[in-house]
């Protein structure tokens, strides 16, 4: 089974998240893990 990734940008919004995530996706949000003003570059390593 494929089991689907996603790192959510803060422009991503909660709904789109929540009906991901009732569909089995594990979505990790940006503003969770790293300043949202974090750099690019920052933000693609993390991803």
């Amino acid at each position: 089974m494929i089991r689907l990734r996603c790192f959510a940008d803060h422009c991503v919004s909660n709904a789109i998240i929540e009906a991901l995530r009732a569909i089995g996706v594990e979505v990790v949000r940006l503003r969770d893990t790293l300043p949202t003003n974090a750099p690019d570059q920052v933000v693609l390593a993390k991803a």
